[in-house]
């Protein structure tokens, strides 16, 4: 999508609804390495639709600034993305039966979004993000999962909060002490991101999962 500011329409006005304990709202993630293009965005979208995802974390979609926007069909996009340079980028896309489920919502950078929303039984919290990736320096890396850690310690305590997007890592086979943070059906040997992303799901009591659920609210 084109930064030129025509195509890109304020939501406003949002009431906020629970979303229905009696609807499974299915959440997932992708890098779709750009959004740049009006047509990628109409794409995604209706990738989306077709899958009957309800709410979709975006990861590179190099968009510029940070706002919010709606389709013509009147799904929302939220983004956050670098202040001029179309690179890396977070989005979260909400269909438009979920729209009203939205509380509030948080840019944080050009690879961390928050938002949060209302259902039945409890508040959710999805942390949508895009790693660097595993050749980038230490202190890169450690930046953002500073950052990352500091948007978690955010959350309120009783939200379910799911960390989605591109991690950049691989956690191997090896459970070795980390039985708690993940399965059996790693693939690979683990990386340095792997190795972080594991310290970060146990220090918070999380665990690494796929990159769609259901989630039934």
């Amino acid at each position: 999508m084109k930064d030129d500011g025509e195509t890109r329409k304020e939501a406003i006005n949002l009431m906020t609804g629970p979303i229905s304990s009696k609807q499974s709202c299915k959440i997932g993630t992708w890098n779709v390495r750009t959004m740049y293009e009006s047509t990628k965005t109409a794409q995604v979208v209706k990738e989306m639709t077709s899958y009957n995802i309800g709410i979709l974390g975006i990861a590179e979609c190099r968009w510029t600034g940070q706002g919010q926007t709606t389709t013509k069909d009147g799904h929302l996009i939220l983004y956050s993305g670098h202040e001029s340079q179309h690179m890396y980028g977070v989005a979260i896309i909400i269909q438009k039966r979920h729209v009203n489920s939205l509380i509030d919502w948080k840019p944080i950078s050009d690879r961390i979004i928050k938002a949060r929303f209302q259902s039945r039984h409890c508040k959710l919290t999805l942390i949508q993000c895009y790693a660097p990736t595993n050749d980038k320096s230490e202190e890169v890396k450690q930046e953002f999962y500073d950052q990352l850690q500091s948007i978690r310690n955010s959350v309120p305590k009783h939200d379910m909060c799911l960390v989605l997007g591109d991690m950049n890592a691989k956690v191997g086979t090896d459970r070795t002490g980390v039985e708690n943070a993940m399965g059996h059906f790693g693939i690979g040997t683990r990386n340095e991101n792997g190795e972080l992303l594991l310290e970060f799901c146990l220090n918070n009591d999380m665990v690494v999962g796929d990159f769609a659920r259901n989630l039934n609210t």
